[in-house]
């Protein structure tokens, strides 16, 4: 599988692996299974970290804000 942009940071999740992709200010989600991007978080910076736990995606992003994302099929 090949990802557009430049992916950077990478999160293993139950179900799922989640890697942040600097050129294009995304957080995508990846299923393992099938080597398809399934889902997006669009941020406004690009992302300095992140991490996944309480049953969401925490996303820190360079213009110091932080976001929160149900992982809700990660379940």
């Amino acid at each position: 599988m090949v990802i557009k942009g430049y992916p950077d940071w990478v999160e293993i999740g139950e179900k799922s692996v989640w890697v942040s992709n600097e050129a294009l200010n995304l957080v995508q989600r990846i299923d393992p299974s099938t080597n398809q991007v399934i889902a997006a978080i669009k941020v406004n910076a690009p992302c300095a970290a992140f991490a996944i736990a309480f049953g969401s995606v925490w996303v820190a992003e360079l213009r110091r804000s932080i976001y929160r994302e149900d992982k809700h099929s990660e379940q």
